[in-house]
């Protein structure tokens, strides 16, 4: 009966070392294979993580996050990266989407009379619910275009109608003209 002990180190993607060892033991009686490997555990307790800059952790999530590294079997500094990672991703999103909000309202400034986006904005004042202006707003889809002409259109369609003019002007006659018409004064 031979044993094999095989002890491989590398480092993973995150730069932590990983030490993996494999035990296999080979008998001479049958072809058995038996792999056992030893994994990094995860502290009793995690120390408080440092949120990313810009960032603040609600205690919730905090928790969430530490049972779940814990069942993952994450270390503190692995936890921690893991963390980093996610926040840097989550700030250059939020930081596209301003972006994208303030390229929209440079669009329809350019598209829009002042007068037909106050008329917008009116109408969503009027008609929007609470929920519906705070989604508009902290997306930046308030900003868009096709949402200003949309409640443009629908405020142009309910108000008041306006006064035509039928290009013609009066001018009103003296009692002279009305009296003596074929007279010119």
């Amino acid at each position: 009966m031979e044993e094999e002990t095989v002890d491989t180190s590398a480092q993973d993607t995150t730069g932590t070392d990983v030490t993996t060892e494999t035990n296999t033991e080979i008998t001479n009686d049958s072809t058995e294979t038996k792999v056992e490997e030893t994994k990094q555990s995860a502290p009793e307790e995690y120390a408080d993580f440092t949120a990313p800059e810009g960032m603040v952790f609600d205690k919730e999530s905090a928790g969430d996050f530490m049972g779940i590294a814990k069942d993952l079997g994450l270390t503190q500094d692995g936890a921690q990266k893991l963390i980093d990672l996610y926040g840097t991703k989550l700030l250059g999103q939020q930081e596209a989407q301003r972006k994208q909000s303030e390229d929209w309202a440079t669009e329809s400034t350019k598209s829009f009379k002042p007068a037909e986006i106050e008329l917008a904005n009116k109408t969503l004042s009027k008609f929007g619910s609470p929920e519906l202006i705070e989604v508009l707003k902290s997306t930046g889809l308030g900003n868009h275009k096709q949402m200003i002409a949309l409640f443009k259109n629908i405020g142009s369609q309910i108000s008041e109608g306006q006064f035509v003019d039928g290009g013609t002007k009066y001018t009103p006659k003296s009692a002279a003209d009305v009296l003596y018409p074929s007279m010119n004064t």
